[in-house]
């Protein structure tokens, strides 16, 4: 089983009325900004002298490490009024300030931060020194598992981004992350690449090919750092196989490959040219209440429910 790595406090999303369930609300941020994310040479460690301690590089990457909390509200059943509650944890890295210098980018996953445009969530960013600021949405693909946000800030030290193509199978990796959420913030730990370009099957039925590596990481690591030996930033920590008899086995999007997918959703909000169907959905047999609907109906085999509408 491949579990994404993000800290779900609550499930929000509910399958109800047959066949549209619920539509998603419009919230977006504005775009157009000429930004790019920049891939940094990687170094040849010809000695061992080229190459930083892991103490140098856990000191360097707490500071671009930050954390992101989603706030949704919720109603007790013994009051009408209703509080903001945390429903869910993850991790980011720290990009670098947009053409106008008043903001800061952070790059993440695109399953940490997309319920706050499909269930209208608040976001926190937390930096290194505890400071909190408000998350600002840019933009996620969820094909890719990718997603940029922003926070009305500078000054902050932003990560420096490595060419993950030059990665090789036994090579030193690190990761830092908040696994479990702030408890254990900026978590920092050393594994190894057990496989370049991996597929794995997302939960949208995209596969992508990504970095297989033993580094520990843990719900509330997604959208964190993977960083090769020198301390730059390769991967963006996504998911892990969770089932009993697997250990060792975690994913990273490389981010050689994400480099595109960040700066189109920089650029406009989202990927561009890539068809959209705008619907969620789901096989109807999954469900015990639409399973029956479907056998009373005498609807044909592989109905499906739509759980959702996106409005753009």
């Amino acid at each position: 089983m491949i579990a994404l790595v993000a800290v779900v406090v609550c499930v929000a999303i509910v399958l109800g009325v047959y066949p549209l369930v619920k539509k998603s609300s419009s919230k977006t941020t504005e775009s157009g900004d000429s930004t790019q994310l920049t891939l940094s040479e990687t170094p040849t460690a010809k000695n061992t002298s080229n190459v930083p301690s892991s103490e140098d590089i856990a000191a360097k990457a707490e500071k671009f490490n930050v954390g992101i909390k989603l706030y949704g509200q919720s109603q007790s059943i013994f009051s009408s009024s209703s509080k903001n509650s945390l429903v869910g944890e993850g991790s980011g890295i720290i990009m670098g300030e947009d053409s106008s210098k008043k903001y800061t980018y952070i790059v993440t996953c695109a399953h940490v931060i997309s319920e706050v445009k499909t269930s209208g969530y608040t976001m926190t960013v937390t930096d290194y020194e505890g400071n909190n600021y408000d998350g600002i949405l840019v933009g996620y693909d969820s094909k890719t598992d990718v997603g940029v946000i922003k926070i009305q800030k500078t000054g902050l030290t932003a990560a420096e981004f490595g060419d993950s193509t030059t990665l090789k199978k036994g090579q030193t990796v690190y990761a830092i992350g908040n696994p479990g959420g702030s408890e254990f913030f900026g978590s920092f730990t050393k594994g190894m690449v057990s496989a370049i370009d991996r597929p794995i099957s997302s939960e949208s039925g995209y596969e992508m090919k990504c970095i297989q590596h033993t580094t520990p990481i843990n719900s509330g690591n997604s959208g964190g750092a993977l960083m090769n030996e020198f301390g730059q930033v390769i991967g963006i920590n996504s998911s892990k196989i969770v089932s009993t008899g697997y250990e060792g086995m975690a994913f990273a999007i490389p981010i050689s490959d994400a480099k595109e997918i960040i700066d189109d959703i920089i650029a406009n909000g989202y990927v561009t040219d890539r068809p959209k169907l705008g619907i969620s959905y789901a096989a109807a047999e999954k469900y015990q209440q639409y399973a029956m609907v479907v056998k009373l109906k005498d609807l044909p085999s592989g109905s499906l429910v739509i759980a959702s509408i996106n409005s753009d």
